[in-house]
């Protein structure tokens, strides 16, 4: 096995900060000539001298260190570039960084000057609103006002023209009660005078039928002494004549 120094670099903390760096600027992926020397030294080390070759062990070695050499100065340079790149690329973030922050600022800023004329647009426009809330409220008042003092007109108009007509209808019921009232006394004196005209002759009738009756009972009356008068005499004539 030949000579595993070729697969890392002298300085491994510098080779590990390049690997980040690597990872950093290329997304996570290492050099595109990592692979392949590393598959080379793969195959290095799998090499194995055989005494069939007639080569020998120490030129190939130093061809090997030669090319590790090589290759480590170009790991070196490919650091320092990825170094250089990574610094670059700090400035330009730290530069789109501050750039971003005094555009965010500068937005910011405009933001609040456009939600101050936001602010004071709505407040007068919410004033005028106000306002012309203010002045409908008023005239719808006034409309109001005016509405119910005509309506309240009316309705007074309306109640005397009532009491008027209800004092006329109760004048006319008032004349047709002293009209029917006056017929009823008329009427109830005359069914008086009449009450009393009967009454009269009812009087007068048994006044008359009375003194008839009278006159009759004393008639009778004398009659039946008359009667027993002679049925007297009749019996004392038959008596006397019995005797004799």
């Amino acid at each position: 096995m030949l000579n595993s120094r070729i697969y890392y670099s002298p300085d491994s903390t510098k080779n590990t900060n390049s690997s980040l760096l690597i990872s950093q600027v290329y997304g996570g992926s290492i050099s595109p000539k990592r692979p392949k020397i590393q598959d080379i030294s793969l195959k290095l080390s799998q090499f194995h001298l055989n005494e069939q070759y007639s080569y020998k062990k120490v030129p190939y070695e130093e061809r090997i260190n030669q090319l590790n050499d090589k290759f480590q100065k170009a790991y070196i340079n490919d650091d320092q570039r990825i170094i250089s790149f990574q610094n670059q690329l700090n400035k330009i973030s730290e530069k789109l960084a501050n750039e971003q922050n005094i555009r965010n600022n500068n937005i910011d800023n405009f933001r609040k000057k456009e939600l101050k004329q936001l602010e004071s647009h709505v407040k007068n426009e919410l004033m005028k609103d106000k306002i012309k809330r203010t002045e409908t409220e008023d005239q719808y008042s006034k409309d109001i006002e005016i509405k119910v003092n005509q309506l309240r007109e009316n309705v007074d108009n309306e109640r005397r023209e009532r009491d008027i007509h209800c004092q006329k209808i109760i004048g006319r019921i008032g004349e047709q009660v002293l009209s029917v009232q006056e017929t009823l006394n008329i009427e109830k004196q005359q069914r008086q005078d009449n009450q009393n005209q009967m009454q009269m002759m009812i009087n007068q009738i048994t006044n008359i039928l009375s003194l008839q009756l009278a006159e009759e009972q004393k008639q009778r009356d004398d009659t039946e002494r008359t009667i027993i008068n002679l049925l007297n005499e009749t019996c004392d004539r038959i008596e006397n004549s019995l005797k004799m």
